[in-house]
């Protein structure tokens, strides 16, 4: 009788927690693979989108450390309403919670201990979670750090969260954290070398407007010393038959050409200081 009884007892359990296993088995995949996933937008939906349909959900977003802003700030969700809760304030006393805790939290055992318990602790904690429209959220650590919040709504057959189900969720934060963190890192280093690559390619624009500057300049110098030579040769003859010139005539077309000379010498004298 009692071995009959543990074996149908198995076969019932394998019946009833058949659609369970087979999203823990979902989760646990997803938890192997979401560390190859570098870039960041696409890990993100790929965690809420799977979880969502996997595990059979109302809705599920995932909430970003911003340390600049000290903030938790929404950055992917599946089938959340527009009204949602854009960001969380660091100091929020739900995540100082988290924080200290390093659980899970279900809104029903919140909601439960908030009316049987004296005080004001749980009651907040309850209206912030309400607010986040959130049936359980599970915190996701890089070593002591809160890195990211990932909200679940409630499952669409009604039934509640198991304690099975927390431990997955736990198993596939901890990995998510890595794998954004590694998404993060890669994300650096690509805008990092956007940049460095713009700053080269600019680099080459002024390298090659220089280039083209000192071979202006280059050809300008030699043109101007070229120039010059047969210049100083006019100016020289034409000043001599100046002082042997009687002929009036003659003397003022030798000072035209003169005066025409020392232009050209000036032009030339601005265009070797331009070289």
């Amino acid at each position: 009788g009692p071995f009959v009884y543990i074996r149908l007892q198995k076969h019932a359990e394998t019946i009833l927690l058949r659609e369970q296993h087979r999203y823990h088995n979902t989760l646990k995949q997803l938890a192997t693979g979401i560390t190859r996933i570098h870039n960041l937008r696409k890990l993100l939906k790929s965690i809420v989108d799977i979880i969502t349909e996997a595990v059979g959900i109302s809705h599920s977003a995932i909430y970003l450390l911003d340390e600049s802003a000290s903030k938790y700030v929404l950055r992917e969700s599946h089938d959340m309403p527009e009204s949602q809760q854009r960001s969380i304030d660091r100091n929020n006393k739900l995540l100082l919670r988290l924080t200290d805790k390093k659980e899970p939290l279900l809104y029903e055992e919140i909601k439960r201990r908030a009316a049987e318990e004296p005080g004001p602790v749980f009651k907040e904690l309850e209206r912030q979670m309400s607010r986040l429209r959130c049936a359980v959220i599970i915190p996701s650590f890089l070593e002591d750090k809160l890195l990211a919040l990932l909200i679940l709504g409630d499952k669409r057959d009604g039934k509640v969260y198991s304690t099975d189900d927390l431990n997955i969720f736990s198993v596939l934060a901890s990995q998510a954290a890595l794998a954004i963190e590694n998404a993060m890192l890669y994300e650096s280093m690509d805008g990092q070398v956007k940049r460095r690559t713009e700053q080269l390619v600019e680099a080459q624009k002024q390298l090659i407007r220089a280039e083209k500057l000192a071979t202006v300049g280059t050809l300008a110098g030699g043109v101007a010393h070229e120039i010059n030579n047969p210049l100083t040769a006019v100016l020289t003859n034409v000043q001599m038959l100046l002082s042997s010139v009687k002929d009036e005539y003659g003397k003022e077309s030798l000072m035209l050409i003169e005066e025409a000379t020392k232009r050209c010498r000036a032009i030339v004298q601005k265009l070797m200081i331009y070289a």
